[in-house]
């Protein structure tokens, strides 16, 4: 991503309240698998944090430095134990393999195969974005998570709302 789309985020996460965690993640990150977690474009940093306080090990990064200040701001307040990172999705500079990569409200088609390729045997991605309500190129549609993902078993594919949710695990 180029230093105005760094710029675009950072309007975006600076004229955004106090951020709230994935309720699709709560109520699935039992289907997850434990143990190291990568959170992608993890914004203020609340879905790093609850996974931190329910025993991952997480690395959360975005490329916005307002959501990266935010995000360490909160894991400090929550003494939540996660490692807060500056990168741009596009040019992931992440080694695996990681037990559980998270993906919310942040879709970049052309990472799936590399996000996949970083997990674990047997570790699980959970992708929620919405189907609808903002640009037609940002919404998934029906059935495009496993689509995205051919390597992977799907565990769940969901739609709640105006959000589709997606878990699936490497073989």
């Amino acid at each position: 991503m180029s230093q105005s789309d760094r710029e675009r985020w950072n309007r975006k996460y600076g004229e955004l309240g106090p951020g709230a965690p994935s309720v699709a993640l709560l109520l699935y990150q039992g289907r997850l698998t434990r143990g190291r977690a990568l959170d992608v474009a993890g914004g203020p940093g609340e879905n790093a944090a609850i996974l931190a306080l329910a025993g991952w090990q997480v690395t959360v990064f975005d490329l916005s430095d307002v959501a990266v200040r935010r995000a360490r701001i909160r894991v400090r307040e929550l003494r939540a134990e996660a490692l807060v990172v500056q990168a741009d999705a596009l040019h992931l500079p992440f080694r695996g393999p990681f037990e559980t990569i998270v993906v919310t409200r942040f879709l970049e088609r052309a990472i799936a195969r590399e996000l996949s390729g970083l997990l674990a045997r047997g570790g699980t991605i959970f992708c929620e974005q919405p189907t609808r309500g903002i640009r037609d190129d940002y919404c998934v549609k029906p059935g495009e998570f496993p689509a995205l993902f051919p390597d992977l078993e799907t565990v769940l594919e969901a739609t709640q709302g105006d959000c589709a949710v997606y878990v699936g695990r490497r073989p």
